[in-house]
């Protein structure tokens, strides 16, 4: 129980790295083809294979994902190309007030089962007045310390624990397999961009986090037309 709860914390607080695949044309240069040339970059009508790659892209931990939605991701009219495809003016969707909801469901139930933790374990209540998320880390501390004496609150984090990641993983739809879209960048930040089912979303570069952007179904035209 003890890994369940610490792989998930991390999960929450400290993020991790995804394998996103996508496919790159390679080109077979002819003999006397220019292209073999040193610096040189032409059209030729070489034959080309596919070759199937893999980056790995580091994640913010779910809880600090679903704060930057909460900040930047408010829905309602936009002057300008902001968080949207680039050069679309216009008002954007509704956004997905689940991620808004989420931040503030899961921060009420994480201090009121560390209060809970602390009367089962004996403890003053008033060493719950701490900081969200550190309730996290000192519960995590707790079930290393209980699990002989008090299983069925170490039960009780590690239901709650795996439930958060659980929603986040739904809201944030990082259950859906993405694609790595070639040649298309974000028009926000200039970062990669993954396409899920039903979006595409910024995941930034080996160097910067994503800026958040997600665009939707009525911005893949445009996304396309600037490749």
């Amino acid at each position: 129980m003890i890994d369940e709860i610490q792989a998930n914390y991390d999960l929450l607080v400290r993020g991790w790295i995804e394998s996103i695949d996508y496919r790159v044309k390679i080109p077979i240069h002819n003999e006397g083809c220019a292209n073999k040339e040193e610096g040189v970059e032409i059209e030729c009508a070489c034959p080309t294979v596919i070759e199937n790659r893999a980056k790995g892209i580091k994640h913010a931990g779910l809880l600090e994902q679903l704060r930057s939605f909460a900040l930047d991701g408010d829905p309602g009219h936009r002057d300008d190309c902001e968080r949207g495809a680039p050069n679309k003016p216009g008002s954007r969707p509704p956004g997905m007030m689940a991620g808004f909801n989420l931040l503030d469901e899961i921060t009420c139930e994480a201090n009121m089962l560390y209060d809970q933790v602390l009367i089962d374990i004996g403890n003053h209540r008033e060493l719950a007045l701490v900081a969200f998320p550190g309730v996290l880390s000192r519960m995590t501390r707790v079930a290393q310390d209980c699990e002989q004496s008090k299983p069925d609150t170490v039960r009780e984090i590690r239901m709650h624990f795996a439930k958060w990641v659980r929603d986040a993983r739904k809201v944030l739809s990082h259950d859906e397999r993405a694609s790595l879209l070639a040649n298309t960048l974000c028009g926000e930040c200039g970062g990669g961009l993954a396409a899920y089912r039903d979006t595409v979303k910024c995941i930034g570069t080996p160097e910067a986090s994503s800026c958040g952007v997600v665009y939707g179904k009525e911005d893949w035209l445009d996304l396309l037309g600037g490749a």
